[in-house]
């Protein structure tokens, strides 16, 4: 697995540098302490008072409707240290989405794996076919614990949003082909194209792992 860079908030313009180039970039400190406790009691409250809605019964636990009841969560959409990235990718005009989190439980180990791919339902294939190159979507995820070495980590492979199959973008892409694990502290936001291929990589570690996305 290659390495990745981890920027500080006050490295806006590396971080862009790096997004621009890449497809994805990965900034520290993107949520303060206070906010990542506040958080994870929030899951932990409502997983506990509304299982039903959280999908307790899946292997991953995810709540994708949650702002409806919770305004207490809208802060979240526009984060301090985010936001202005968000901005500076998108554009001014730019329009929020998605708020989603998903918990992966202590272990899940296989069971929580996934296969590589894009996050093109929500774009129109023909604009997609003419903007395949640039960033339509923009997903930053959260880690709301802590993802080390060998723990559960999002995965994503760069610049592979023009090709069709996982394998086309190996052949094409040749030594720059590349499958980059992101680890980081809680707190640590990753930015990606939703075009590019990415998934949840399984760690030796079966450790669980917490996201908002």
């Amino acid at each position: 697995m290659a390495s990745h860079p981890i920027f500080a908030p006050d490295q806006q313009n590396l971080f862009l540098d790096f997004f621009e180039q890449n497809n994805y970039a990965v900034v520290a400190d993107a949520l303060p302490r206070a906010d990542i406790d506040f958080l994870n009691d929030f899951v932990e409250r409502s997983q506990r008072q509304h299982p039903v809605e959280w999908r307790l019964d899946k292997a991953v636990h995810s709540h994708a409707q949650i702002l409806v009841h919770h305004p207490e969560l809208d802060p979240y959409i526009q984060a301090p240290v985010t936001f202005p990235l968000v901005k500076a990718i998108m554009g001014p005009q730019v329009r929020f989405a998605q708020f989603d989190f998903r918990d992966v439980p202590v272990g899940i180990g296989e069971k929580a794996a996934m296969h590589f791919h894009r996050d093109r339902g929500a774009v129109p294939k023909d604009y997609w076919d003419q903007n395949k190159h640039q960033c339509i979507f923009l997903c930053a995820i959260y880690y709301l614990t802590d993802v080390g070495e060998d723990d559960t980590s999002f995965c994503v492979v760069p610049n592979s949003q023009a090709y069709e199959t996982l394998e086309e973008a190996q052949q094409q892409l040749g030594k720059k082909y590349q499958e980059v694990a992101i680890r980081g502290s809680a707190g640590t936001a990753v930015f990606y194209n939703i075009g590019i291929y990415h998934t949840r990589k399984v760690g030796a570690n079966d450790t669980g792992r917490r996201t908002l996305h």
